[in-house]
């Protein structure tokens, strides 16, 4: 199977000053993730706030600059190239933004700032271009009239739709999701996923579907990739989500989705990891080890490499692979197999 997307110990990190006169230093948002997306086969990337997912994502598209490891589009090594190079790969991999407020320049009108991305692919005609951004917004679902809005005229969920639209009308291979549902109700929500899924359907859209809210990925995503501090700890198809779920973060994040009682939500990963804080330093040892209940020697002393448990099934776990003492991540193929 294709892979559009794969990347390769890919590594970003943002440098942060301990105080006015302290030393500079670096966090670490993505530590040597290593993935491959296949064509079809749309992957959702979950896990907290903070873990390092929209760095990921927005990496993947370019918008960031990678520190380490390599990006591949195709077959082609786009590892920070520079804006005009990466341009013939830009219109193949778009992204709808979380904020889709912040996505639109104020100034402009909807239909000036998705003109705006045709103007920079496509030398059409006003005719031409006119026609095509009104076939977006239909598909989408939207009346053209509210294209001669400026943003904060429309309401969330247009918003989020015409967001969708920009993202779209260059027909591109792969569009990433950054929490897209983030800003919306129960039933903006619910219509969203659907126009999701039915464009993903009908134009043969690969989504890499970045999001915290994990009662979303089966609705869009084929599998599914658990981040933790900048890594991958566990890879799984959907199908299997509840019955497989191996790595403890992983227990724990789906735990705290699946209480029946709304009151509990968000509280049980707190009791079950003591109140110990994230170990932000990408030393040896397990990431996760400080909040695991599961915890033993060796998650101090060496970092758990991912590995294939069943076929399509990875986990970076001690405790699932005893036996695993190799560091570091291997390249983990979405289609099911290694390479």
């Amino acid at each position: 199977m294709e892979a559009l997307i794969k990347t390769e110990e890919l590594t970003k990190a943002y440098p942060v000053r301990n105080g006015f006169w302290g030393k500079p230093d670096a966090v670490t948002a993505v530590n040597k993730i290593s993935l491959a997306l296949q064509k079809g086969r749309s992957l959702g990337l979950i896990g907290e706030s903070g873990c390092g997912k929209s760095t990921f994502g927005r990496a993947v598209c370019g918008l960031e600059k990678i520190d380490g490891g390599t990006l591949w589009f195709g077959d082609k090594d786009v590892t920070n190239l520079s804006r005009d190079a990466f341009r013939p790969y830009r219109r193949n991999i778009q992204m709808v933004f979380q904020n889709s407020l912040a996505a639109f320049d104020p100034k402009y009108t909807i239909r000036q700032s998705i003109e705006e991305v045709l103007n920079n692919f496509e030398p059409l005609c006003e005719a031409e271009r006119s026609a095509r951004v009104e076939r977006s917004f239909e598909q989408v679902g939207l009346e053209h009239r509210l294209l001669n809005r400026r943003p904060n005229e429309l309401s969330s969920g247009e918003r989020q739709r015409a967001n969708i639209a920009r993202a779209l009308i260059l027909n591109p291979q792969v569009v990433v999701c950054d929490e897209p549902l983030a800003s919306l109700d129960y039933s903006r929500r619910k219509s969203i996923l659907k126009l999701l899924q039915d464009i993903g359907r009908e134009h043969d859209v690969t989504y890499l579907f970045i999001t915290h809210d994990l009662s979303t990925i089966r609705y869009i995503c084929s599998q599914i990739a658990v981040m933790y501090l900048g890594e991958i700890v566990e890879v799984m198809n959907v199908e299997n989500v509840e019955g497989e779920m191996l790595h403890p973060y992983t227990q724990l994040l789906f735990q705290a989705v699946l209480i029946a009682d709304p009151e509990k939500r968000g509280t049980v990963c707190r009791e079950a990891l003591d109140g110990a804080e994230p170990l932000f330093e990408h030393l040896a040892g397990c990431a996760f080890r400080n909040r695991c209940r599961f915890r033993s020697e060796i998650c101090s002393a060496c970092k758990p490499a991912l590995q294939e448990i069943t076929p399509g099934h990875f986990v970076a776990c001690h405790r699932i692979s005893p036996s695993n003492r190799a560091a570091g991540n291997r390249l983990i193929n979405i289609s099911g197999g290694k390479k």
